[in-house]
């Protein structure tokens, strides 16, 4: 099984070139890749067998998980400010799971309402939709990271 997530890349050759040794060297009987994009052209481009659109969470889901991250360091939910900002940055996230856990779990590190407002002020998810969408979100937690974990994203 080989999984190539979140692929961008819609330039076809290059594709005939990186799969075409995989599917006829390495593959064998039963070998399976799995292709995870939100491009329609990556999906066409790859040959599929059928593709699986999912949608994103409802409003309701994304809740939850935003909510599960972001009240689990001991973030006061019931402190009815820091609710109504979490509901407010969650919807920004679009129902994208990976935005959701992300910024959940940025503002479960943070227990004041003025950083959770600073975290809301920011554009997120108002970019352009696509890949930039979700990496304005990826951002903004990588400049809350500790110089130290920075560190470990620069290898």
């Amino acid at each position: 099984l080989l999984v190539l997530d979140d692929v961008w890349n819609e330039d076809e050759r290059k594709w005939e070139d990186v799969l075409k040794p995989l599917l006829c060297s390495v593959g064998g009987p039963g070998s399976v890749i799995v292709v995870t994009t939100r491009s329609q052209k990556v999906a066409s481009i790859m040959q599929t067998l059928g593709t699986h659109k999912l949608a994103c969470l409802s409003e309701q889901d994304s809740w939850k998980l935003f909510a599960q991250k972001a009240y689990s360091n001991g973030v006061e939910q019931n402190q009815a400010e820091l609710v109504s900002i979490g509901k407010r940055i969650a919807n920004k996230c679009r129902g994208l799971p990976l935005a959701l856990k992300t910024m959940g779990g940025l503002l479960s590190s943070f227990q004041q309402v003025q950083e959770w407002k600073a975290i809301e002020e920011n554009d997120i998810g108002d970019s352009v939709r696509g890949k930039d969408e979700i990496m304005s979100i990826l951002k903004l937690s990588y400049r809350h990271l500790s110089s130290e974990m920075k560190q470990c994203f620069a290898f």
